[in-house]
């Protein structure tokens, strides 16, 4: 498992000092995710304190290694949700066609129910804002990939948190679901997404060149990105 180095505004600057040759399953690559963004998450609330959020981080996947990580800015999120989204789609699919990223784990902020039936159709968020005792603020891991057979997979881990006095974090245990992208997060915009810069990325290698212009055009645009390979 890998070390997260991480700044004041939750970047994860570096997994490299223990990182692992490689990750040969799906819950390898999710588990490094997970942890990373733990680390990130409490040196963020230790800096900033209690409420600051995590932004999106992606960490794209070529085969069994971490190919690299990007991360959105503090900005952007602030954007609204669907030009937030298409920003982030962009940079993905950037991620797929010219460093070959073949799968693609996306870590965020969110709320889950143990018992989401007890809701009612609620929005979680605004069940919490309300501080209903069945939700939970949580880190969200999703790991999209293509199975054998070209079909969209989503794995998808939920790591529950709670905030203590002194600026500390205490993890719950992980839950996790499996299936494809369809059956597990319906109307879930990103994910979805995401297989389909999966399903249409290029298989053509890029030029240095074009690594180097790319990689200019997202630090231009905000985005924090750690290349490994």
């Amino acid at each position: 498992m890998g070390d997260a180095c991480t700044s004041r505004d939750g970047a994860i600057h570096s997994l490299v000092s223990h990182l692992m040759d490689s990750y040969t399953d799906t819950y390898a690559k999710v588990a490094l995710s997970v942890t990373a963004a733990q680390k990130a998450k409490e040196s963020l609330v230790e800096e900033m304190g209690v409420g600051e959020d995590l932004p999106f981080n992606f960490f794209g996947w070529r085969g069994d290694r971490l190919s690299m990580v990007i991360q959105c800015s503090k900005q952007d999120m602030l954007m609204p949700v669907a030009q937030r989204f298409d920003k982030c789609i962009v940079a993905i699919q950037v991620m797929c066609d010219y460093w070959q990223c073949d799968s693609v784990t996306m870590v965020a902020e969110g709320f889950q129910a143990r018992v989401p039936e007890m809701l009612q159709g609620e929005m979680l968020a605004k069940a919490f804002a309300k501080n209903d005792p069945g939700v939970e603020e949580t880190l969200v891991a999703t790991h999209i990939e293509l199975n054998r057979f070209a079909e969209s997979m989503a794995t998808l881990v939920s790591v529950p948190y709670q905030y203590l006095l002194g600026r500390h974090i205490v993890w719950d245990d992980a839950l996790g679901f499996e299936r494809g992208v369809g059956g597990i997060l319906t109307g879930a915009q990103i994910p979805s997404r995401i297989a389909d810069c999966l399903q249409r990325r290029s298989l053509e290698p890029a030029t240095s060149a074009d690594l180097d212009e790319m990689m200019d055009v997202m630090l231009a645009n905000g985005f924090s990105v750690q290349e490994f390979e």
